[in-house]
């Protein structure tokens, strides 16, 4: 292991040895510069592999990955999760958009702890710039959850000022054992891609964020965020659900976005079309819910229509239906 030279030491935190800034071209690795079990952490007991709750596989995005987690001080053993993903280095810190979102008290949203950008040889690892987590369970459980999220969703727009731009299956979780987790009965995760508002309700931003499948009709055109798209995505959500996942799997359709935007304004126009649609397409263990997902339809896209003014009842309206 003699004549290592810096460049092939640059990534050795990958391989398991310690930095060691005394090293030079002639030096010899010693045996203490390399990582054995039990030095990984102050206790050889600790050592073992951590638990995945959820990780994205892409060619591109933001590679997120989500460990089970608790402290080891914490004899309760009170779980915890432990986000790894690249950061848009355009958009806000997720980790302090979830400190502001704590500090005003918002409900509903993922408890915030600690963030930290990882350095490696004391400058962030810079690597390009993916997303997702957990899907909601039982139907009862769902529509419960489904109506805590959006509870989550106002608190933190009405709170922190924030809107957050993804609402989709594996950002909205539900807590499936409250005897013993502390947390939130069912909350938003993810504010990677959330925007400030601004005073006109707006966010000023444009583009289409988020996850398709889910984007509201006037997102999927190009408008300006505001809180009103967003809440439109809790419905997709909830249709895309029921068409998609059977209680074991889901499998993600995929269309250019204007396509996508046609296909829904057809599908909320009439009503016997998305009761047929319902009747043909949700699965067997969804399909009990197809007059719930009408009424929301009813009240999401008055007349039929995409929705042009804002509906300040809207969440309110939309819970109390789930």
């Amino acid at each position: 292991m003699s004549g290592v030279l810096r460049p092939t030491m640059a990534p050795k935190l990958d391989v398991g040895f310690v930095d060691d800034p005394r090293v030079t071209k002639r030096s010899r690795c010693q045996w203490s510069q390399i990582l054995v079990p039990g030095e990984l952490k102050n206790d050889p007991k600790y050592d073992g592999t951590p638990g995945i709750i959820g990780r994205s596989r892409c060619a591109a995005g933001r590679a997120t990955t989500c460990w089970k987690a608790h402290c080891e001080t914490d004899e309760s053993r009170r779980p915890l999760v432990v986000k790894d993903s690249w950061q848009y280095p355009e958009r806000a810190e997720e980790g302090e958009l979830l400190q502001e979102a704590v500090a005003r008290e918002v409900r509903n949203v993922a408890r915030y702890y600690h963030h930290e950008t990882v350095r490696v040889d004391n400058v962030d690892d810079d690597v390009v710039p993916i997303q997702r987590g957990l899907d909601i369970p039982t139907v009862k459980k769902g529509k419960k959850g489904l109506a805590g999220c959006i509870e989550g969703y106002m608190s933190l727009h009405d709170k922190a000022g924030l809107i957050q731009c993804d609402i989709s299956l594996r950002n909205l979780m539900v807590n499936e054992d409250q005897d013993n987790n502390p947390s939130w009965p069912a909350f938003l995760i993810d504010l990677g891609l959330a925007i400030k508002v601004q005073r006109d309700g707006s966010s000023g931003a444009r583009g289409k964020t988020g996850t398709r499948a889910f984007m509201s009709i006037g997102v999927l055109y190009g408008e300006k965020h505001c809180y009103m798209h967003n809440l439109e995505s809790f419905f997709w959500v909830l249709f895309w659900n029921c068409v998609h996942y059977d209680g074991r799997e889901m499998k993600r359709p995929s269309t250019s976005s204007t396509e996508l935007a046609n296909v829904k304004k057809g599908l909320i126009s009439d009503e016997e079309d998305i009761l047929r649609t319902a009747a043909d397409n949700f699965t067997p263990y969804y399909e009990s819910l197809a007059p719930c997902v009408n009424r929301l339809r009813r009240l999401v896209f008055p007349d039929g229509q995409r929705w042009k003014k804002l509906n300040p009842k809207l969440p309110q309206n939309t819970i109390e239906i789930l």
